[in-house]
């Protein structure tokens, strides 16, 4: 997971590629995708060591988990928005 220090403060979840279509998600998350039309296709990555303000990692992924499990994430943001997964 990554956050920005600044501005609004987004939270990025990184997720394994592909997996994203198959969830649905509430209004208020955006997807940042090649395929998303008029949107930002990246977002900046800290590095995994040293100061790369204003972005850094709120939980660093490793050799075993690179990437968000999306079932859990999709579990807990739409548990309060009455979004079925």
């Amino acid at each position: 997971m990554v956050r920005e220090a600044i501005g609004r403060r987004w939270v990025y979840f990184i997720l394994p590629p592909d997996t994203v279509r198959q969830y649905r998600w509430p209004p208020s998350a955006e997807r940042y995708s090649a395929l998303t039309p008029g949107r930002i296709a990246y977002i900046g990555i800290p590095a995994l060591g040293g100061d790369t303000w204003p972005l850094f990692w709120r939980s660093q992924p490793t050799p075993e988990r690179r990437f968000v499990d999306p079932g859990i994430l999709n579990a807990v943001v739409t548990r309060d928005t009455g979004v079925m997964g």
